[in-house]
């Protein structure tokens, strides 16, 4: 039984068993022992000190009825921002903020320090999270979240073994803008991405397979992988080359959607997973694609987070995929 059940632990008793100053135990309870550069073991001995005597810092007892969501940006680097989520922390903080709950953001979370990271410092204080990812997320790091015993919600990508999940629904837009080109005519399709390794490119390759082997052009698709150098250009006139028989592609970015019209200017039929209008050779063109509303990305993962902080009932490891709407755009020309 912690000292908590009996009666309120003081600040200088968690210092005095830390062994440590008043002063030194409460910044590190307050979250500013990194920026200060408090010797790790002593953070380490307040914090054991703390929750053995069941110390809670003034402004957790003030705000308990009040919980807090955490917005941390998970990845193998420790980043605490990326260009790809800027709107959504605007959407996500807005949310929140909405809800009527704390909020912690512009933090990043380290895959090999996730204990570390989310029981030190600021995001000690969460009572759930929302972490926004472009990496995948194995078992491996689920076992790591799984042992923080607090609720937590993965944007933007699914984690195996499943938990709470909030994702695009890559599988059908493949599906969606490969069966739109195999309608209009087109028989070899080429999916273009990155060097990089994605389970969203893996999902939205499945599928465009589909949509493939349900008209019997399985064999009829190349998928094609850029290679790491600069010259996107390049390597894709070294692919229609290979490939005359090409007439359409699907893509994930505006850069090598650009990059692959010009490497080969007749070639008309383009699509994005996304909604863009770019400049083609030709001209700017709005491309064919899809739109998702980051809004309600952002939405559907604060609804769900501070739904379980709350104890309302939510159903176990949660997956909710969110369409997106499909844009006809000026790149998707029928073949006669």
């Amino acid at each position: 039984m912690t000292r908590m059940a009996e009666k309120k632990a003081k600040l200088s008793e968690v210092a005095e068993r830390a062994k440590t100053s008043v002063s030194t135990a409460s910044l590190v309870l307050n979250g500013r022992g990194d920026e200060l550069r408090i010797v790790k073991e002593t953070r380490d001995n307040v914090i054991k000190a703390a929750k053995e005597l069941g110390y809670v810092t003034p402004k957790k007892r003030k705000n308990k009825t009040k919980k807090c969501v955490a917005i941390a940006l998970l990845s193998s680097s420790g980043i605490t921002e990326h260009e790809y989520f800027h709107d959504h922390f605007l959407h996500l903080s807005a949310a929140l903020t909405r809800s009527n709950v704390f909020q912690i953001t512009n933090m990043g979370v380290t895959f090999d320090r996730i204990a570390q990271d989310l029981q030190n410092g600021p995001l000690a204080d969460a009572d759930a999270f929302i972490f926004p990812t472009l990496e995948n997320i194995d078992k491996d790091t689920v076992k790591k979240l799984d042992a923080i015993k607090k609720p937590y919600v993965i944007l933007n990508r699914r984690c195996q073994p499943l938990r709470h999940c909030v994702v695009i629904d890559n599988f059908q837009r493949g599906y969606d803008l490969a069966s739109k080109i195999y309608d209009a005519g087109h028989t070899h399709l080429a999916y273009l991405k990155p060097s990089m390794e994605s389970q969203a490119f893996e999902e939205r390759f499945l599928g465009i397979s589909k949509a493939a082997a349900e008209r019997g052009l399985s064999q009829n698709i190349v998928s094609f992988t850029r290679a790491s150098s600069d010259d996107s250009t390049a390597d894709f006139k070294k692919l229609f080359k290979q490939h005359p028989q090409l007439t359409a592609f699907i893509t994930h970015s505006q850069e090598m959607c650009w990059s692959a019209l010009e490497a080969n200017p007749k070639m008309s039929t383009a699509a994005l997973d996304h909604h863009a209008a770019i400049s083609t050779p030709k001209g700017k063109k709005v491309v064919t694609g899809y739109r998702t509303s980051v809004e309600e990305v952002c939405q559907q993962a604060v609804r769900l987070a501070t739904s379980i902080v709350r104890g309302k009932k939510v159903k176990k490891n949660t997956l909710i995929e969110i369409p997106g709407e499909f844009i006809s755009g000026e790149t998707l020309t029928p073949i006669n």
